[in-house]
């Protein structure tokens, strides 16, 4: 994702397309579950690009103030790979980064599987 922002500030059309794409796509998941739940009190941003990259994450969440959800620009712009509430304060839906040691739950999950076939 770095590179692709990095080419997208550079000019290049394609990288911004795959940009938006994403963030368009997991806007579109988010408003997919909120359908499915119901009441959402909070959504959370974790992993390499939820926790690392606030660009994106300001992006996923602009236009969701259809639902209430309002993030503070200044408090994303500061959270890098660390917990926050990036939300602002009159937002309905608190939003937070949350960091995910996924190599941790890679491993979890492997030996879950392992187990279950027996090895």
């Amino acid at each position: 994702m770095r590179q692709v922002l990095e080419q997208e500030r550079a000019g290049d059309a394609r990288a911004a397309l795959a940009v938006n794409m994403f963030c368009y796509r997991v806007r579109k998941q988010i408003g997919a579950y909120m359908a499915v739940l119901g009441d959402t009190g909070a959504v959370v941003f974790g992993g390499g690009i939820g926790e690392n990259v606030p660009t994106v994450r300001e992006r996923i969440c602009t236009g969701m103030a259809w639902c209430g959800l309002a993030l503070d620009r200044e408090r994303n712009s500061t959270v890098t790979g660390s917990e926050a509430r990036i939300s602002n304060d009159a937002s309905k839906i608190d939003v937070y980064v949350v960091p995910v040691d996924e190599s941790i739950i890679i491993a979890h999950d492997t030996m879950h599987c392992l187990r279950q076939q027996g090895l």
